[in-house]
């Protein structure tokens, strides 16, 4: 584990972080089911998503908090409230990672058309 305090700031750090992993790991710039498969594998390892405590902390930092809603088009029902928590938190924050992963590919776009 990085940091107990689960901050908004860690939370944002983290998005950050996991959205510089996928941009590094993806030979192609363009939107790609490798990144979607990065993304995922970033967040659904993430002790964000794996402690529930962290689940929580999630829910109050992301920008995407109907992220579940928006893909699944349903809402949750007949779950514990530990599993809506963390499906909830995996949603939100796999959205988060989305969003930083297109504002770096557009810098690195742009900083691209720059130098050519």
């Amino acid at each position: 584990m990085t940091n107990d305090t689960g901050t908004e700031r860690d939370y944002h750090k983290a998005v950050k972080d996991m959205a510089e992993d996928v941009i590094n790991k993806t030979a192609d710039i363009g939107w790609t089911a490798d990144e979607d498969d990065r993304i995922h594998e970033a967040v659904d390892g993430s002790e964000w998503i794996i402690y529930y405590w962290r689940n929580i902390r999630v829910l109050e930092h992301t920008d995407n908090l109907e992220a579940y809603h928006t893909v699944m088009g349903e809402t949750i029902e007949g779950k514990d409230i530990y599993s809506t928590l963390t499906m909830v938190a995996y949603f939100s924050m796999t959205a988060d990672v989305r969003d930083a992963v297109e504002r770096l590919k557009h810098i690195v776009s742009r900083e691209t058309s720059k130098t050519a």
